[in-house]
């Protein structure tokens, strides 16, 4: 089976951001998903780099959101990134911008 159970039992532990990749991964196949069904009918597509109180304030995975935004393009939706929160350095990782 390609479920990744198998017989490991609970001492066998995955790699530390295997379960993170496993989720962006998903969201981004859900996205094309998506993007296949309406991306026609979608002239904006409005991101969060920064998840606001709902999240704990934390940030989209850095690839993830590049890949959404690329995704984005690639058919012609432009893009904008709401950084009220997170914009002009306030997110800590240097640069004004998450979304640069």
């Amino acid at each position: 089976g390609g479920g990744g159970g198998g017989s490991g039992g609970a001492g066998a532990a995955a790699a530390p951001g295997a379960r993170e990749a496993e989720v962006e991964q998903d969201f981004l196949q859900r996205f094309d998903a998506f993007l296949d069904e309406f991306g026609g009918r979608v002239g904006v597509a409005i991101f969060e780099p920064q998840w606001g109180s709902s999240q704990a304030a934390r940030p989209w995975p850095e690839r993830c959101l590049k890949e959404a935004v690329r995704r984005c393009k690639e058919r012609g939706i432009s893009v904008l990134c709401d950084e009220i929160m997170c914009g002009l350095g306030r997110h800590g990782r240097g640069g004004l911008f998450l979304s640069q």
